[in-house]
């Protein structure tokens, strides 16, 4: 049974300790005083003028809400799982609207007020506590997880989980020597010049040559570079000899094996009980800030999500800054 299994029958209604409820919530107080006072500063500019008006131009039923496809016209670039995790948050109303206020304050708080680590781990707490318990249920978190894992296999395999999951995937499509060789030219990286030489052998005999045990599926130019390259400095090869090779089996694994992954609703599901399993150190089925905050800090995953948002809301506040020439979508018909 896996690490997540056996935890699957804790409710989602499992209660907060009053302490656990009192730490999230002033994280989520501090967020929103935040966002007010950066609501304040944008206020002063011509750039709330022209979200609100960007705002208006979206909104087709003129109530002071969005739809998803609405919103979705404000970010059209965005890529599709960012944009997914950043209408969740947005999303207060029960017909899965975005209010006016919620956009004015999620996109001045983004581009004005999250510049530091621990300042965006409490707007991700504070936004992703949907139910306002000052904790986040298994679900809440797993909403997080399941927009991250559609960022980026990089920010996948600098988890130990992510990594794990990886390999069980590769497994189940025989080939597993795509992550095995990946891993082996990180651990390579990090040695000493003195111990480069045996270990780059290892490596070309394993993975690279033609007629490699587990070969692995390289351009020949970039076989034939990588050989030229170690056998041009034998006795102590480049710390960054086998990267040209590495960044291909990445884009390999990224363009097929992640994609499926990704489209996996157990796999993925799989992954977030063991990022749960691992933050709900007290066995609660509830994620306290405080765990959560420990987790984030040492797991970039969350935070690569954030930034991904706050570089796209700048961007739309560059479009909104550059005046009345700014490419926003027209008024909304009536």
């Amino acid at each position: 049974m896996g690490c997540g299994a056996s935890r699957g029958n804790i409710s989602k209604n499992a209660r907060a300790t009053p302490y656990e409820m009192m730490s999230g919530n002033k994280a989520k107080e501090k967020t929103a005083r935040r966002g007010v006072s950066s609501m304040t500063q944008m206020e002063r500019d011509s750039t709330n003028r022209r979200a609100v008006e960007a705002f208006h131009n979206i909104d087709t039923e003129h109530d002071g809400f969005v739809t998803s496809d609405e919103l979705r016209k404000l970010f059209p670039s965005l890529e599709a799982g960012l944009f997914d995790g950043f209408y969740h948050m947005l999303t207060k109303d029960k017909k899965g609207r975005v209010s006016q206020k919620e956009f004015l304050m999620s996109i001045a708080l983004l581009t004005r007020a999250c510049s530091a680590p621990v300042q965006q781990i409490d707007a991700i707490f504070s936004m992703f506590d949907k139910d306002d318990t000052g904790t986040l249920s298994k679900e809440e978190f797993g909403q997080l997880i399941k927009v991250s894992v559609n960022l980026n296999l990089a920010s996948i395999l600098s988890t130990k989980e992510g990594q794990q999951r990886m390999e069980e995937q590769l497994a189940k499509e025989y080939s597993e020597e795509n992550i095995n060789f990946w891993k082996a030219v990180q651990s390579y990286r990090q040695l000493a010049p003195a111990e480069r030489a045996a270990e780059a052998k290892v490596i070309i005999n394993t993975y690279v040559k033609n007629g490699a045990e587990c070969q692995v599926n390289l351009p020949s130019k970039v076989v034939n570079r990588t050989l030229a390259d170690v056998k041009a400095n034998p006795d102590e090869p480049a710390a960054d000899v086998f990267d040209e090779a590495q960044t291909e089996i990445f884009k390999l694994m990224e363009r097929d094996t992640f994609s499926r992954f990704r489209s996996d609703k157990a796999m993925v599901d799989n992954l977030t009980n063991d990022f749960f399993t691992r933050v709900d150190r007290h066995h609660t089925g509830r994620v306290s800030y405080d765990d959560f905050r420990l987790w984030a800090l040492n797991e970039p995953i969350a935070l690569v999500f954030f930034n991904g948002l706050i570089e796209a809301s700048k961007k739309l506040v560059d479009q909104l800054d550059d005046g009345p020439n700014a490419e926003l979508p027209a008024a909304a018909s009536a």
